[in-house]
């Protein structure tokens, strides 16, 4: 739920974790941390803000302060795939933990085939297709989203302009 007692139609955990299949896929085999994940998985909705194709998502003034949400259901979205059995911990004793896909994944994964999630599965090769083309562009959303708080904030201030 948001703050305001509305549902989260595009940030609960499980749209979350769904997002981070789907953009820790298109940069594999690039390891990614949990920054740079909660940065890709707001710029994959929003990718018109980092020079890309329309946002999938509506965009406000306050859309970025979606971001500071976004960490802890990236990290809760994960645990849920486990705990749900779309995704299974394989001990390995040269390798230690591995995953693969759990019982309720083939489910899951057919409805990975609508066209909300074809037109994410295309923003997230586009952001990869523009961090294997500039090394600083990750840096430059993360410019993005701290020049728009400081922006927010001015604005919020008293005498700040709305």
């Amino acid at each position: 739920m948001s703050a305001a007692g509305q549902p989260d139609l595009f940030n609960g955990v499980l749209e979350t974790g769904m997002r981070s299949v789907v953009v820790l896929n298109e940069f594999s085999p690039i390891e990614l941390d949990r920054e740079q994940l909660s940065l890709l998985d707001y710029f994959v909705v929003h990718t018109s803000q980092a020079g890309g194709p329309a946002d999938m998502h509506p965009t406000n003034a306050g859309s970025f302060s979606e971001y500071h949400v976004r960490r802890r259901r990236i990290e809760e979205g994960i645990k849920m795939l486990v705990r749900i059995r779309l995704v299974d911990i394989v001990p390995d004793p040269d390798r230690g933990a591995c995953f693969r896909a759990g019982d309720d994944a083939p489910g899951f994964v057919d409805l990975l085939n609508s066209p909300y999630n074809r037109e994410l599965v295309d923003r997230a090769r586009w952001l990869r297709a523009s961090h294997d083309e500039d090394s600083g562009f990750l840096a430059g959303l993360r410019q993005r989203i701290e020049r728009w708080v400081i922006e927010f904030q001015q604005r919020e201030a008293p005498g700040g302009t709305t």
